[in-house]
C-alpha cells in the first residue's frame, strides 16, 4: 500500500515504475469543415443598370429624409454654413430627381429590351467550328 507521507507519495510511484524510451509521432489530420450548401436564391438576380437604378432612388429617398429632419429640427436657422448646405442638398435633390423623372423610364426600357434579347436564340454565325472538326476527321482517316 502506499504510505500516507508526502515524501514517498508519488515520487515513489516512478522510482518504481520502469521507464520506456520509445519514439512517439504526432500526426496532425486537419480538420475538415465544409459549409452547407445553400439553395440558389429564389429572387431573380438584379442586371447592373437595375440595381444602379435602385441605388439611385435609396440615394435619393435618403436625401428627401435628411431635408425633412433638418428643416424639423430648424438647424438651418443657427447658421449661414448650414443654411447653405441645406440648400445645396434641396438643389441636389432636385436635381436628382428631375434626371430621374426624366431618364428613369428610359433606363426601364433599354434594360427590358437588353433582356429580350438575352431570350432570342443565339443567331446562326459562322460554323467554323463544325468545318475544322470535319476538316480533323478527313484528316485522320487518310
Amino acid at each position: 500500500m502506499f504510505s500516507p507521507t508526502p515524501d514517498t507519495g508519488i515520487d515513489s510511484l516512478f522510482e518504481s515504475t520502469h521507464r520506456v524510451h520509445a519514439p512517439v509521432s504526432t500526426i496532425v489530420v486537419p480538420l475538415l469543415v465544409t459549409a452547407p450548401t445553400l439553395p440558389s436564391p429564389s429572387i431573380p438576380i438584379m442586371s447592373q443598370t437595375s440595381y444602379s437604378m435602385v441605388v439611385d432612388l435609396f440615394k435619393l429617398e435618403l436625401k428627401k429624409i435628411l431635408i425633412e429632419k433638418i428643416e424639423s429640427n430648424k438647424s438651418i436657422h443657427r447658421s449661414d454654413e448650414q443654411r447653405n448646405l441645406h440648400k445645396a442638398l434641396v438643389d441636389a435633390y432636385k436635381c436628382d430627381k428631375i434626371i430621374l423623372d426624366t431618364y428613369g423610364d428610359t433606363i426601364t426600357l433599354k434594360r427590358r429590351r437588353d433582356d429580350a434579347d438575352k431570350d432570342e436564340e443565339p443567331s446562326a454565325g459562322s460554323d467554323q467550328g463544325s468545318k475544322r472538326r470535319r476538316e480533323g476527321k478527313e484528316l485522320k482517316s487518310t
